[in-house]
């Protein structure tokens, strides 16, 4: 009877220190303004390699070592991507964003003045906001597009169509060597060559991505999703132009990653 009462008491202790340690990680506020001040540096930092990519044309590359690596399937980074005009501003909304990366602008934007966390978050565990900073101050690499030309597709029909074209300078900044430059150069893309083939249809599929936030237990994870969902399909020339621009994005996109992994021997993977 004695042991039992003994193993009772135990248990109930080994509870409460569970209990207790629930409690032991900090809020995603916590967090937020623990790191504040470092990423107050760093957004002058950043303005600094902002100025430097703006007047840099781009140049010559060769194989970078350490290798860059991107990899969302294996969820291993040494680098990340943001569009030129995000280092100047995080909140600014970029005009031909390839919504390449996304966790330094995550953690520049919790950061901000105009931090998007919902209060049902900023006050759960903060303990994966955490990793998210610290990986991105261990970050080797940054990746910066500049848009040097944006000619987006002119649709009056499918027999009435002008191609778009995107120009973009692409800088492989090393950030654990002053922001040096290492790498510079140019990627472009067009749409599709005509618009004879695009299926119209009564009904589509639209495909987005989006930046969710989920808890489990008193965790809050964070994870780019792709949503999809059935649209009532617009009028014939909003489809076409969809097609048009989509192409053009994509192409965009396709072409800097394929010429990242040629120039540089990047490690690159895309979940999608």
């Amino acid at each position: 009877m004695r042991k039992l009462f003994q193993y009772k008491n135990l248990k109930f202790i080994f509870l409460l220190m569970l209990l207790c340690c629930a409690g032991c990680n900090p809020s995603a506020a916590d967090v937020i303004a623990r790191y504040k001040p470092e990423f107050e540096k760093k957004r002058g930092f950043l303005k600094e390699i902002a100025a430097n990519v703006e007047q840099s044309e781009p140049g010559s590359c060769q194989n970078i070592q350490p290798q860059i690596v991107f990899n969302e399937k294996t969820e291993q980074f040494n680098a990340d991507f943001m569009m030129l005009e995000n280092l100047f501003e995080a909140d600014e909304k970029a005009d031909f964003d390839l919504l390449l990366g996304g966790r330094t602008l995550r953690t520049l934007r919790w950061t901000g003045d105009k931090n998007p966390l919902s209060k049902s978050v900023i006050n759960n565990d903060g303990s994966n906001l955490e990793k998210d900073f610290m990986r991105v101050s261990a970050y080797r690499y940054l990746i910066v597009m500049r848009i040097m030309e944006l000619k987006n597709p002119q649709v009056a029909g499918k027999e009435n169509y002008q191609r778009g074209k995107s120009e973009l300078g692409v800088f492989v900044v090393d950030l654990q060597n002053n922001g040096q430059i290492i790498c510079g150069f140019s990627s472009s893309a067009e749409s599709l060559e005509d618009l004879k083939s695009v299926d119209l249809s009564q009904s589509r599929t639209v495909y987005t991505t989006k930046q969710e936030y989920y808890r489990v237990g008193k965790n809050i994870y964070s994870r780019t999703v792709q949503v999809e969902k059935k649209v009532d399909a617009p009028p014939e020339l909003e489809q076409l132009e969809g097609a048009a621009r989509s192409s053009l994005w994509q192409n965009q996109r396709t072409a800097v990653i394929d010429k990242l992994r040629t120039l540089t021997g990047a490690e690159i993977e895309l979940k999608f």
